[in-house]
């Protein structure tokens, strides 16, 4: 299969609209009128075209490709003055390896049946019931707790922070529908509490499990999977971890945030699984590269912390919450006991908290019926915190009560890595879109519109390092990337590493699309639209100038989405070589194994000693690099000598004979003549 065609498979399967009790999912977004015209700015113009819903790129006169993003792309690619993009393929559930399950495991419990009974006509409380049912079903190991179409009231119980809490993995809590199935929070004194909470009974990135953590041995700069420690004997493959640096004076100090800075920042966190180990060379290899450096002199360390909830969906639900009477939401009210604004300040409709491979999807808020004014929810409505490779898609969200200061009245708060919002609204909030954190890396937003914030779409604070947006439409709001002096602790350097690719600005933008002036690098690759203009520049100690290519040429730009090309580009490739990359002390007779492309058909074999000849070889070679081309995934290297490097690439072939996806090339080391494997 061509790129272009397993493009518009992935595109038409990502674009596919749900269809739950006979609806659309894209009904019943309250007072939200959708507009296809502004909402999916790559189906306009000349170079597009209708297919079922969804339109696809076709051929336009004249395409472009970004200086940073050559044909040829691979993770590592560089230009000369050391400015590159990251991989950002491994965002969303499974990495984009696996669909969120239609049928997830587990047994279908209908919460209004016996012996749970939740009532669904709005007029008795259903937290209960409900609760029961989400307990028993995790309890039995998983499945789901259908809310059939109704509306259902619900309210954190007294000494709660939450009305429902998913403490269990493989729980779905799944409606009929948005517009179908409506939960009504009843409660308006919900400050610092949440309606839907998922967390693990124990659990936090920065707590780590006692006697766990082992030293990074050697800096990481740039973006690796492997990562040397001072004991990899302590891991095994399979084992979650936890890479962190300390928010030292050093850091602080090379950040130019002596003084407003401190230690309670955390540091840089990122949460990876192991996927080889290397005791011979003191290494761990992770599924997904860092994301920013991590240097010995900031006590860079691997731990192991207690286990996240894995397999969790919230799904198919119109979301509302009865408005705060009181009065008093101006944006400093929230510090002021007996105001509406203290009463909701830093609540939240759905809270994920140390999950990992979960879902939110089709989920709309809306106007409860009881709501005097146009409010859908008191301030906060998504949160991703300490959450890690989470789907958020098909959502529309909206209109909170309270859109003041202290952080509150926000769309989409993303306080996790490598988590992936596709086809999504955020409208009338404080911030539409926002990023939080020194955790915070590896996401990216794709296909989603920001519309009439009261303030920008934006990195928050604390240094979000590398996060992506992709294909974004903006109306009526804009995208800001910059030094924030603003905080408690001052929030200062925002990101760094950071991407906005082929964003689109409506008319209603005002006079700029986005702003960009990011700690060191950041990249601003494509605008298009009436409002396309990026404001970069240098000011508190950003410099250098932030990359800027294509402002006003986006419609053009190719490809038009880069998270869809690199993850396309990885899936693709083999991968999870065996032995494993830069392994050491291999035996000397070795079947070398890997796991196909997804479209792999046959395999070109290249190996020996040489690494950079491995990296140049073609299949016209006659030095006995190239191995022929093989039906199976393995290839039996023979007796091969002892304590010598080897060097070994797969390109995948695939049905055509034609299309061929160039692989990386690995290495392992054999076991020195005379030592015993222990």
């Amino acid at each position: 299969m061509s790129a272009s065609n397993w493009l518009a498979g992935l595109v038409f399967l990502l674009s596919a609209v749900s269809i739950v009790g006979g609806q659309t999912a894209n009904d019943a977004a309250g007072d939200f009128e959708t507009n296809n015209s502004s909402r999916f700015p790559l189906e306009r113009g000349a170079n597009a075209a209708w297919i079922d819903d969804v339109v696809l790129p076709v051929k336009a006169e004249r395409l472009w490709r970004s200086s940073l993003y050559p044909e040829d792309w691979t993770p590592g690619y560089k230009d000369s003055q050391g400015r590159f993009l990251h991989d950002f393929s491994y965002a969303g559930y499974r990495s984009g390896q696996a669909e969120i399950p239609l049928a997830p495991a587990g047994s279908v419990v209908d919460a209004t049946k016996r012996p749970y009974g939740a009532d669904r006509t709005g007029g008795i409380d259903a937290t209960a019931a409900i609760q029961y049912a989400i307990d028993t079903v995790g309890a039995a190991g998983g499945g789901i707790v259908y809310l059939p179409a109704g509306t259902y009231k619900l309210s954190p119980p007294p000494g709660s922070n939450c009305a429902l809490r998913i403490q269990h993995s493989s729980v779905v809590l799944r409606g009929a529908g948005p517009g179908e199935t409506f939960l009504l929070n009843n409660g308006t004194y919900m400050r610092s509490k949440s309606v839907i909470v998922v967390r693990p009974i124990s659990g936090s990135w920065h707590s780590p499990l006692a006697g766990t953590a082992v030293d990074i041995t050697r800096d990481v700069d740039y973006p690796t999977h492997v990562i040397a420690v001072a004991d990899a004997a302590r891991f095994q493959a399979g084992d979650w971890v936890v890479l962190r640096t300390d928010c030292t004076d050093n850091f602080i100090d090379e950040h130019g945030m002596t003084g407003l800075w401190n230690s309670g920042l955390k540091g840089i966190t990122f949460y990876r699984r192991v996927t080889a180990v290397d005791p011979g060379s003191n290494s761990i290899s992770v599924d997904i590269p860092t994301r920013y450096y991590l240097k010995t002199r900031d006590n860079a360390r691997v731990y192991k912390i207690a286990p996240h909830l894995e397999d969790i969906g919230i799904e198919y639900l119109s979301i509302g919450m009865r408005e705060n009477p009181t009065g008093g939401l101006g944006d400093s009210d929230y510090s002021t006991p007996g105001t509406a604004a203290y009463e909701v300040h830093n609540s939240h409709f759905i809270e994920f908290y140390h999950v990992a491979n979960g879902w939110i999807q089709d989920i709309h808020t809306y106007r409860p019926s009881v709501n005097t004014n146009n409010w859908h929810t008191l301030s906060n409505i998504i949160l991703l915190n300490q959450s890690h490779n989470v789907t958020v898609r098909n959502c529309i969200v909206g209109r909170p009560q309270y859109e003041g200061g202290g952080g509150n009245g926000y769309g989409y708060t993303l306080r996790g890595s490598d988590c992936l919002l596709i086809d999504c609204i955020a409208y009338h909030t404080r911030h539409n879109y926002d990023f939080k954190s020194m955790w915070t890396s590896g996401n990216v937003i794709f296909r989603c519109e920001a519309r009439d914030g009261r303030l920008a779409s934006d990195f928050h604070m604390h240094l979000s390092p590398a996060n992506l947006f992709d294909g974004m439409v903006v109306d009526g709001d804009y995208l800001d990337a910059r030094y924030r002096p603003y905080g408690t602790t001052m929030h200062g350097q925002t990101t760094t590493e950071s991407v906005f690719w082929n964003t689109y600005g409506t008319e209603r933008c005002g006079s700029r699309l986005i702003v960009s002036r990011q700690w060191k690098w950041g990249y601003v690759i494509g605008t298009s639209g009436p409002v396309s203009s990026v404001e970069c520049g240098i000011r508190d100690n950003t410099a250098p100038d932030d990359f800027l290519e294509g402002q006003g040429q986006g419609a053009t730009l190719e490809p038009q989405s880069l998270y869809l090309d690199q993850l396309y580009r990885r899936l693709s490739k083999a991968r999870s070589p065996i032995p494993t990359n830069g392994q050491t002390g291999v035996e000397r007779t070795q079947v070398l194994l890997w796991t196909p492309g997804r479209e792999a058909y046959e395999h070109d074999v290249y190996f020996g000693t040489d690494g950079a000849d491995i990296y140049s070889a073609t299949i016209s070679d006659s030095t006995g690099t190239y191995r022929g081309r093989w039906a199976d995934a393995g290839y039996a290297a023979g007796a091969i000598e002892p304590g010598r490097s080897y060097y070994w690439r797969i390109d995948e072939v695939e049905a055509d004979g034609a299309t061929i996806h160039k692989g990386d090339v690995w290495s392992f080391t054999t076991t020195p003549l005379g030592r015993v494997r222990p």
